[in-house]
Order: structure tokens, then sequence, then C-alpha cells
């Protein structure tokens, strides 16, 4: 459903997997890449957080494209076809839809404990001309996650995208 940019999963992992590590180094917390397949959202790689209380998505977990910050990022800027078939069965479906248009205009989601309880997830889009390439995330216990902490990841998370996006250029 909806193919979207054609940027490889390899192409993107050699982009994101320094950023990801400098990414965790700033904000404390494990940080990740996923994008969508079909309509679920797919962990591509990870960088864990050195605390031993922390988040770990493993690659190739998947998830609901209508749950969670990462979902949410994936799903907001899919097509319209692909938002649909996401939430053909979702209770609420047009809640959703409104929410999703939130995300994309602020190109940002915060999910506090809708995907795993007691987790705060961040996360904003990759972007390039032909549309959303994937998600980059960070992941921490709520604990550790409050509103200053969720601020100073917002804009590490913005910078991380950039610099993700630099690295992939302009569709061929």
């Amino acid at each position: 459903i909806g193919a979207g940019p054609a940027v490889s999963a390899e192409e993107l992992i050699r982009a994101a997997e320094p950023v990801l590590g400098n990414l965790t180094e700033v904000t404390g917390e494990t940080a990740f890449i996923s994008r969508r397949i079909g309509v679920a959202a797919v962990c591509l790689a990870q960088v864990a957080s050195p605390q031993a209380l922390r988040v770990v998505l493993e690659p190739g977990q998947a998830g609901p494209l209508h749950i969670g910050a990462v979902g949410e990022v994936l799903l907001a800027f899919a097509p319209e076809e692909v938002q649909d078939a996401a939430l053909a069965d979702v209770p609420g479906g047009s809640a959703v839809h409104q929410a999703l248009a939130r995300v994309a205009s602020e190109a940002l989601a915060t999910d506090t404990g809708d995907t795993f309880i007691g987790v705060t997830t961040v996360a904003v889009p990759i972007m390039r001309a032909d549309g959303i390439v994937a998600a980059i995330c960070v992941a921490a216990p709520g604990e550790r996650a409050g509103r200053r902490w969720q601020a100073r990841t917002r804009g590490a998370l913005r910078r991380a995208a950039s610099e993700i996006e630099a690295s992939l250029g302009s569709p061929p």
C-alpha cells in the first residue's frame, strides 16, 4: 500500500546509525528509526540507552500505525488510502484522523504510555521532497521523561532528522 519514497532500508540505516548514536548520547535514552511497511511501523535500527532501565525496540519489531508517536508520525504523512486502510477497523478512526492532522502540522508526535505503559516516546518525520522516508524517535522510561527532557529531545530529534535528510539528498 503506497510505495513511498525510494530509499532502501540499507541506505536509511547507513545514514541514520551515526545520528542515532549521537541522539542516544545527547538524550541519554534509546534512539531508533522506523519506517512504514504496509500498514505497520517497523523498527529498522536502534541505539539503546546505556542506562540499566531502558526501552529497547529491536530491529524488525513491528507495531500498528494508529498507536504511539512513531506510528502517528508515519501515518500522518502517509497517503490517504494508507490512512484509510490502517484505520478501517479501528474504533474511533475519525478521531484518529483529526489527531493525525495535528501531528502533520507540527511534524511531531509524543506518546506518554500509549504504546507501552510507563514509556514516553517522541518522534519526528524524516522527509524528502517526494514524501516521508521514516520516523526518528527517542523512547524513555516515563519517570525520566519530564517536560524539560521532552523539550530538549524535540530539538535534538529535529536536528537529527535534518542531518539524515541532508545525507539522503534529493530524490532522483
